[in-house]
């Protein structure tokens, strides 16, 4: 909040965009400095650029400007969309290592975020993703996502834990995303109903 009150207006974009970067940088610092996929997710100012970004749309001009790029922004979210899944499946089964993964993705779903926000506040006539962000189930899962963030990192050891009881392996790839999501589902719908 401090960099959108205290800076004069003329600079507020200067100092969003120099906070970018430098959230980008520390991520990138952290991967080839050797940091460990669990610091690379949990340390806040790898993820002060997603809050920079929301802060840049807030501003009518940088809107303006990112119209004109509009059907390049277009392409490169669905290009990003796409290798965020590929990574997720490459990372999930095994065959990437998980810190270059987790890296990759977190740029990937920067950018889209970036865009489907960008789409939904700055244009009236994107009437798809309008109606696709309108379906009842997303919506739902927007109210819910709160217990997404908490127990999602829960997900991992609660399947190990049951597939071990069982005397189970723990299946890999889109079969482990699915019960993931699954039981991130159910523990954000009960914390939330409950």
């Amino acid at each position: 909040p401090f960099n959108i009150l205290l800076p004069p207006a003329k600079w507020r974009g200067r100092v969003l965009g120099a906070i970018i970067a430098l959230s980008m940088a520390t991520r990138l610092g952290f991967y080839f400095g050797g940091f460990d996929a669990t610091q690379l997710k949990t340390f806040t100012l790898n993820y002060f650029d997603y809050f920079a970004c929301g802060g840049l749309l807030a501003m009518p001009a940088v809107r303006e400007r990112l119209w004109s790029l509009k059907s390049l922004f277009n392409k490169l979210s669905v290009a990003s969309l796409a290798l965020f899944v590929a990574t997720g499946l490459a990372r999930n089964s095994g065959m990437m290592d998980v810190e270059p993964a987790i890296s990759i993705q977190l740029i990937l779903l920067l950018v889209l975020t970036t865009q489907i926000v960008f789409l939904t506040t700055c244009d009236a006539h994107q009437a798809g993703w309008k109606r696709l962000l309108n379906f009842a189930p997303l919506r739902y899962l927007g109210v819910i996502s709160y217990g997404f963030y908490l127990y999602h990192n829960l997900a991992g050891s609660f399947w190990k834990i049951a597939f071990d009881k069982l005397h189970m392996e723990e299946p890999e790839g889109i079969t482990r995303l699915a019960l993931y999501f699954a039981w991130t589902t159910i523990a954000s719908v009960v914390s939330y109903h409950g």
